[in-house]
């Protein structure tokens, strides 16, 4: 019995000791992954509309590392605890840059400083991709009212909501300019304020032909040039690469604007970029000398867009923007409620430097 129970023990400890050994081994592996495919996200640059089949998927999957950072870092964590719970420390000390590198950007951007509370008046604008097959007219007023803002600019307007934002809309914002179309591509404005430079709508892309629009206000004597922007989602090969050129047009045009002679003093686009700012995709942007307003005057990770049925419960993805580049500066900036698509509207408030 003794020498049946001493088995017994024995047997049961090397099993223990085999399931800690692959758990740990797998747990190890886990971790290289974790860092090759964060470095491959963040090395990789995408090119432009001349990108073969090869670069634009390798285009999308680092697209895709970097929008889901967060939700890698979150899997991380799960690694962490179970390094505590197996007593690994060289592992868990090996999670820490990646934690920081997945996870830190959206705890500081719970705990960052916020400008301080606005003196004089401020300028606000909100963006909405509103679904070009969304009828939930209300729900959308609701949003816009809770902003409050100067200028309205909408993506996906569609005939079907046309005539009853028209009517809503209207008394508050005198003027406007709408463009509805039956697909995806849209586009409106409603302003409080007067337009200097008429609405107009420009096309990027080279095969697939997207409407911009822009406009300019006047604001604090200051003369602010706006655009709507929507330029395609990289949800294939072929989108991937006019998304790329049409983002290196948009930034093209920004930069030239603002260096002609008859520059605005600031310059602000809004829309639906479909792609995260910080993201290779919108380098260009960045290059450009736009920034992320909610990156600097609003709180928690500005995720806008999550997809539907049991994904949607996970933490979404921020595809929307305001941004700005000239004599503004951020001193708010937000994320509203859904209200019948599948994406959330932003907005930004500004003061004149």
């Amino acid at each position: 019995m003794g020498d049946a129970g001493g088995n017994g023990g024995g047997q049961a400890r090397g099993v223990r000791k085999w399931v800690i050994r692959r758990v740990r081994g797998l747990v190890g592996a886990g971790v290289a992954a974790a860092y090759c495919v964060l470095a491959f996200g963040w090395a990789w640059r995408a090119g432009g509309a001349g990108m073969s089949d090869l670069e634009s998927i390798l285009a999308f999957g680092a697209l895709v590392v970097q929008a889901f950072a967060f939700h890698t870092g979150i899997a991380l964590v799960g690694l962490a605890l179970v390094s505590v719970i197996f007593r690994m420390p060289r592992t868990l000390l090996a999670l820490v840059p990646a934690l920081v590198w997945t996870i830190g950007p959206a705890v500081w951007s719970c705990v960052r400083p916020l400008p301080d509370e606005p003196q004089g008046e401020t300028l606000s604008v909100f963006s909405a991709n509103i679904l070009y097959r969304n009828d939930r007219a209300a729900d959308l007023i609701s949003q816009i009212d809770a902003s409050d803002p100067d200028i309205v600019v909408l993506q996906e307007f569609a005939p079907g909501l046309h005539d009853e934002l028209e009517r809503l809309l209207r008394d508050r914002y005198p003027h406007a300019r709408t463009w509805p179309q039956s697909d995806a591509f849209g586009q409106a404005v409603f302003s409080r304020l007067a337009f200097v430079e008429e609405p107009t709508l420009w096309w990027v892309g080279e095969r697939a032909r997207v409407p911009q629009l822009e406009f300019e206000v006047e604001f604090g004597g200051r003369r602010i040039g706006v655009w709507n922007v929507h330029p395609l989602p990289p949800s294939g090969r072929d989108l991937v690469r006019e998304q790329r050129g049409m983002v290196i047009a948009l930034a093209r045009r920004a930069a030239d604007r603002m260096a002609s002679d008859d520059a605005p003093d600031a310059l602000v686009l809004a829309g639906d970029f479909n792609a995260p700012f910080g993201t290779g995709h919108l380098r260009e942007l960045r290059v450009a000398g736009l920034r992320d307003a909610h990156r600097v005057a609003g709180r928690g990770r500005g995720a806008t867009w999550s997809p539907g049925g049991v994904l949607g419960w996970a933490p979404g993805i921020d595809l929307d923007h305001v941004t700005w580049r000239g004599s503004l500066r951020p001193v708010g900036a937000g994320v509203g409620e859904r209200f019948g698509s599948d994406h959330r509207p932003v907005w930004a408030e500004f003061v004149v430097e």
